[in-house]
């Protein structure tokens, strides 16, 4: 007797939360005007308020003070939070959906117009789906892990996926690295 297909695949992408919180690094801290206008903001509202009020107790401008500091202080324990806590990448016939935190992504299968599979090495292979986004077409890679039957994933897919073997390039460029890195040593 032959076991029934499964309805649905599931498993961790440990690499989607260090992608993310490169990302809003990126995107928040990386730009250095966006904490030195906000100490500029915080310092003139401080001013006005001292000039407009001088009878405040300094205590408030302390406490007015440590407010940026606050807020990108939670932001980075946010940050930290999505580097800990994996995403959770499920496939199914319907839909491809990947959660973490308050985040959520998913594909339908009438969206979905390409999948891939890349293999680089045997611990490092990703699904890339190609989907209708909004406006134009989008991609969205996800880390398949070890454990991960790459025939049952493939008849589970939407649409049927390309599987593309970079083996040979990948082993090129970790060599690459090694010598750069025995170089510099």
């Amino acid at each position: 007797m032959k076991r029934p297909a499964r309805r649905k695949i599931s498993w961790f992408d440990w690499q989607q939360g260090r992608q993310s919180l490169g990302l809003a690094r990126r995107e928040l801290l990386g730009k250095k005007r966006v904490p030195l206008l906000t100490v500029a903001v915080t310092a003139v509202f401080m001013a006005g308020c001292w000039l407009t009020m001088p009878q405040l107790a300094p205590i408030f401008f302390l406490k007015m003070a440590l407010v940026p500091a606050i807020v990108y202080l939670q932001l980075f324990m946010i940050f930290a939070i999505y580097a800990v806590v994996p995403a959770i990448v499920t496939v199914r016939r319907d839909v491809v959906a990947v959660s973490q935190g308050e985040r959520h992504w998913a594909a339908k299968a009438d969206q979905i117009i390409r999948t891939r599979i890349v293999i680089f090495s045997p611990d490092q292979r990703r699904l890339r789906i190609v989907y209708n986004g909004r406006k134009n077409q989008q991609t969205r890679s996800v880390a398949i892990p070890r454990r991960i039957n790459l025939d049952s994933l493939a008849q589970i897919l939407p649409v049927a996926p390309q599987v593309k073997n970079c083996r040979s390039g990948y082993a090129r460029l970790l060599e690459f690295r090694r010598q750069a890195n025995s170089k510099l040593a």
